[in-house]
């Protein structure tokens, strides 16, 4: 049998609540982030509300997205320039290009589901509400 030592019980003891900190301070963090936002007017706003209501739609279309198309254009991309030009600068690629790609592909998402959702044919495949016909009662 092990036996653990009391700088190892510390240890742990210290990870469980520097994660609790975390949490409760990430909770406050975006609870006023959501309360500016919704205060706001413009296309942030608008954007956060219409991806909330879709969201199961997105994130299929981005696994669609990332896993089939973001590949090949990666790999096209480093054919073409010899490598990876994604991860040459870590700063350049966490700091603006994710965040741009990450909205852009939001906006194109949410354009694919418009079109999705104006086929009565399609709407199944993400689970939108069907218009059912309605029933004559008969008398």
């Amino acid at each position: 049998m092990i036996h653990a030592s009391s700088e190892h019980y510390g240890i742990v003891a210290y990870r469980f609540l520097i994660g609790g900190i975390g949490i409760i301070c990430a909770y406050f963090l975006f609870k006023v982030m959501y309360e500016k936002v919704l205060r706001t007017k413009g296309w942030f706003k608008q954007l956060m509300i219409t991806s909330g209501r879709e969201t199961l739609a997105i994130y299929i279309l981005h696994a669609i997205f990332i896993s089939r198309i973001g590949n090949k254009i990666i790999h096209y991309l480093s054919n073409q320039f010899g490598h990876n030009i994604f991860t040459y600068n870590d700063a350049l690629l966490g700091y603006v290009i994710a965040p741009i790609a990450s909205i852009i592909l939001i906006y194109v998402c949410l354009f694919i589901i418009k079109l999705i959702k104006k086929s009565p044919y399609t709407r199944w495949v993400f689970g939108f509400k069907i218009p059912l016909p309605k029933l004559e009662e008969s008398r």
